[in-house]
């Protein structure tokens, strides 16, 4: 199995990123509560947006900060998948749940979901992006528990970006999210590994050159 390190600097720049990005969703569910037609609709937007792209960006700049010893590169077309497909995700989640006069658990629950499900698809879909022979070996139980807390996690950024727009403060929220969602970029990242123990970094070097 080939070591994996992790860049120390990315990674403490993934974890601003995230505050920054829950901060920005936060602050713009309070702006909802206190909007009406098409002002609430643009606050909502701009919050999935600033969402989807937080969550993207602190798992790109995570994915950079992984170093092993073998060429590294992306697919255009899947990276850019998996961005989009978590700024749907985040747009109509926070539609779901903020965009309503209250938080009933059948609007959490299907928030949660389409965020939870949105998280999880753009994660796979980045780490299948990465140009790598062979592809990352997954450990199946450890994948469905990762998947568990993508959906616990989404709830409880939802949760809170609701409760702000009440009135509550905003910086336990911003603190809540932000470390949701690093901790569980994290522990998916422990889900798998690279290489079996009887292939040589040169030969991965090689068949990266082939891409």
């Amino acid at each position: 199995m080939l070591p994996v390190t992790w860049d120390s600097v990315l990674i403490c720049v993934s974890l601003i990123v995230v505050f920054i990005a829950s901060f920005t969703a936060l602050d713009t569910a309070g702006r909802v509560a206190v909007s009406r037609g098409w002002s609430a609709r643009f606050w909502l937007l701009v919050g999935g947006i600033a969402m989807g792209i937080g969550v993207w960006a602190m798992h790109f700049i995570g994915m950079l900060a992984m170093m092993m010893p073998m060429m590294m590169r992306y697919d255009t077309r899947l990276t850019i998948l998996s961005l989009l497909v978590a700024i749907l995700a985040s747009v109509l989640a926070f539609g779901q749940t903020v965009g309503g006069l209250h938080l009933t658990r059948q609007r959490l629950l299907s928030g949660t979901l389409i965020l939870g499900a949105g998280v999880v698809v753009m994660h796979y879909l980045g780490m299948y992006a990465l140009l790598i022979e062979p592809q990352p070996e997954w450990n199946a139980l450890l994948v469905a528990l990762s998947v568990l807390i993508a959906f616990a996690a989404s709830g409880l950024a939802l949760w809170l970006a609701f409760h702000l727009r009440q009135g509550r403060s905003s910086s336990d929220a911003d603190a809540w999210a932000g470390l949701s969602g690093h901790g569980h970029r994290h522990r998916r990242y422990a889900l798998c590994r690279y290489g079996g123990s009887r292939v040589q970094p040169q030969q991965y070097d090689a068949a990266a050159r082939r891409q």
